[in-house]
């Protein structure tokens, strides 16, 4: 079941990666500024996909957690499929919320599933066997994606049903609709999970998960800063390659591809391994101490942006900042399922991907976006990139220094099954 909701977030990242490669031909065609294509990639999905992840949370504890999940798949792959009929940059936004409401409901589900399927001495590996879908995913956008945008860009304009359908926006089809199949699937899944809670309303569930979790709030708070430089970088260098090497969409895909998602595939399971060694030893709580540590390292790995090079072995430099970059991601997902008991999961991972969406995705594109426009200037968005990147870094491991045992009596914490 974690390789079939692995192959799912896998489907969700490549739906939500695509755009990532299409930034110059949506610019040309609709006539946008970095600030607006920043808002495309950012907040029109995360702040979607974030608010409707509390209400997907609670679903996720009081009903069939793979039907949730096959209602979300088909929604968003249906969405990304709309993305290809859209013939204004409004029509695109909303394709784009569309795939957030849906995506929302993948991961408190999946989540909630593993947790209670694995004991806490082997939780941050399996979730990160899970997380492997996100460079998966990000792979499959960025290699077959640019290889397909490659070939259909040369598709004359197409006049369908009134729609007018440009070559590019054929990729949203092809990739979307896959998706579809894969929900049928998931349909067809029994989940054993049986609600031990009370009938409450979302509101009263949310008041009362509130005053309970502390150290969840801080734990969070410094992942969604973490969350933040993940995305600024992973959302936007795609478009640097292009710009500093002057590289076609193909190629741009090939090196992405290989540099941000081989390298941060290899760094998920090693983190997740490292996470559940270090908690053997020391306790969940020196897992957060791990993380501690590599979010000091991949605020280091941002140094290179500024440079600017333009020589291509400065891409060597995207090796350690791959390979930081996804280490926390199973070891997170896992640390919070230790401070909230199992019936509270799936709220939990949905204020987890909340926080991670509105600080991290919402803000993380759109700051490199506005300071690229207003401050560095687009032929200097490395330092865009690393700006944002290193502080919000600094950020979290402050954070999760503030609320590590040595701040906060770990008496006060307990570590539940």
């Amino acid at each position: 079941m974690v390789a079939w909701l692995m192959l799912a977030y896998a489907c969700s990242f490549m739906d939500r990666y695509l755009i990532n490669l299409l930034v110059i031909p949506i610019q040309s065609d609709f006539e946008l500024t970095d600030t607006q294509v920043s808002l495309l990639l950012g907040p029109s999905f995360g702040l979607f996909y974030a608010f409707m992840g509390i209400p997907m949370g609670v679903w996720a504890d009081r009903m069939s957690r793979t039907k949730l999940i096959a209602w979300g798949i088909g929604l968003w792959s249906l969405m990304t499929a709309m993305s290809g009929l859209a013939q204004r940059y409004a029509h695109l936004f909303l394709a784009r919320m569309g795939v957030g409401v849906g995506e929302a409901a993948l991961s408190p589900a999946a989540y909630s599933w593993i947790a209670s399927h694995f004991p806490e001495s082997r939780r941050s590996s399996a979730i990160s066997v899970y997380s492997l879908g996100i460079y998966l995913g990000a792979g499959l956008a960025y290699v077959l994606g640019g290889s397909l945008i490659a070939k259909l860009s040369e598709v004359p304009l197409v006049e369908m049903a009134g729609l007018q359908i440009r070559g590019w926006q054929w990729v949203f089809v092809c990739l979307g609709a896959p998706g579809l199949l894969l929900a049928m699937v998931f349909s067809r899944f029994k989940d054993d999970w049986t609600s031990t809670a009370p009938p409450s309303t979302l509101l009263s569930d949310f008041r009362s998960f509130l005053p309970q979790h502390r150290p969840f709030f801080i734990f969070t708070l410094g992942m969604s800063f973490y969350a933040l430089a993940m995305y600024a970088g992973g959302v936007w260098i795609p478009t640097w390659i292009s710009r500093v090497w002057d590289l076609p969409i193909e190629q741009t895909g090939l090196i992405s591809g290989l540099g941000m998602v081989l390298l941060p595939a290899i760094g998920v399971i090693a983190g997740g391994m490292w996470g559940d060694h270090i908690t053997r030893k020391y306790g969940a709580f020196g897992r957060q101490r791990l993380m501690q540590f590599m979010a000091i390292l991949f605020a280091m790995a941002h140094l290179p942006f500024f440079w600017e090079g333009s020589s291509p072995w400065f891409l060597l430099w995207l090796i350690p900042y791959g390979l930081t970059l996804s280490m926390v991601v199973g070891m997170g997902a896992a640390h919070i399922q230790s401070l909230v008991p199992s019936t509270q999961r799936g709220m939990a991972s949905s204020l987890y991907v909340f926080g991670q969406n509105v600080v991290g995705l919402t803000l993380g594109p759109f700051l490199v976006g506005l300071l690229s426009d207003r401050w560095f200037g687009a032929d200097q968005l490395g330092s865009a990139i690393g700006s944002v990147g290193m502080v919000a870094a600094i950020l979290a491991a402050g954070i999760w220094y503030w609320g590590n045992p040595a701040k906060i009596s770990s008496k006060s914490i307990p570590v539940l099954p």
